[in-house]
């Protein structure tokens, strides 16, 4: 990785956010961090990356490393590499160990892949968003509702991959652990047709959508226990 910026020491994801757009080089020993576009990020210890984009992290330690899109790792000690497609660039020693994830084929393979509760031909999906229900991480914040309709008319196809345009959505588990990045967060339960999903090849968990329906706003998400999928769905 060619370093660019000076290495600066992140504790929150908002600092990491400000250090990526400074051009810095963004130093994580723990949590678990989102790098997008032109990030540079060096993972130690039990931090945990997903790396999207044009993104470069290097791992040392024990750090865990996501890649999508065309990001760039590099990996020593004992690094765990999940790859999600082809486009990424990735070195490391004999020591790392690499897992190459096939593209996800469709809404059908994703419902196989991921504990999602189905109720005829729509899905039970989660988001997390702010206190005051509004996006995460987005360059263009979206307010959802406590109940009721959101929509988006226009979304990226699926070759354009799960971080792509449309109304962000993901089983339980994988909603948590992204709202865990932000100092505060709340999860919305939303109902979703299947025929309104766009499944991309390097989705993790994530889909996008132009239709969803908020049933509830989830606070107390730590005592929450998400409906179990049953062995067949």
């Amino acid at each position: 990785m060619a370093s660019t910026g000076i290495e600066v020491e992140i504790k929150t994801q908002k600092d990491f956010d400000k250090c990526v757009k400074d051009g810095n080089i963004a130093v994580v020993r723990e949590g678990i961090w989102t790098a997008y576009d032109s990030a540079q990020v060096m993972a130690y210890c039990s931090a945990q990356v997903r790396a999207y984009g044009s993104a470069q992290v290097t791992a040392y330690d024990s750090a865990q490393v996501m890649a999508y899109g065309s990001a760039q790792v590099r990996a020593y000690g004992y690094i765990a590499i999940t790859q999600y497609g082809d486009g990424c660039k990735i070195k490391r020693t004999r020591t790392c160990r690499l897992i190459k994830v096939p593209p996800v084929q469709g809404i059908r393979d994703y419902l196989t892949r991921y504990p999602i509760e189905q109720q005829g031909d729509s899905v039970i999906l989660y988001k997390a968003v702010t206190p005051t229900l509004e996006s995460l991480c987005s360059n263009t914040p979206i307010t959802y509702p406590e109940k009721g309709v959101v929509g988006q008319k226009e979304i990226d196809p699926p070759e354009k991959g799960s971080c792509a345009v449309g109304l962000h959505f993901a089983h339980f588990d994988w909603a948590v652990n992204f709202g865990l990045q932000y100092s505060e967060f709340v999860i919305l339960k939303a109902r979703i047709p299947k025929d309104k999903i766009v499944v991309s090849p390097d989705c993790d968990g994530k889909i996008r959508t132009s239709y969803a329906e908020i049933l509830e706003v989830i606070k107390d998400w730590q005592h929450y226990n998400p409906l179990e999928v049953e062995d067949g769905n």
